[in-house]
């Protein structure tokens, strides 16, 4: 199907179950690094400066593969392109 003629009204939108999954799940994977790992890298000698953006760019990795995978599966299952349906094109 071509992004051009592609209708993205029809398309279908996110559950509130969907929605909540997508606030806490990721509030819940920062609270747990920068509350729990954070201070134990800290408390084993590493210092705060090295620690806080190792942590901060696993996280923001992590967080950034999972939205591309989803991104994927959704165009695959439009019919569209990655590019198109991340509004790159």
């Amino acid at each position: 199907m071509e992004s051009s003629t592609f209708d993205w009204k029809k398309t279908a939108q996110m559950s509130v179950l969907q929605l909540l999954f997508a606030i806490f799940i990721p509030s819940m994977i920062a609270f747990i690094g920068f509350h729990v790992v954070l201070p134990s890298l800290v408390a084993n000698g590493l210092p705060v400066l090295i620690a806080w953006p190792s942590v901060a760019s696993v996280l923001l990795l992590g967080l950034v593969i999972v939205a591309i995978l989803l991104l994927r599966k959704e165009a695959n299952s439009l019919g569209v392109s990655l590019s198109a349906r991340m509004c790159v094109k």
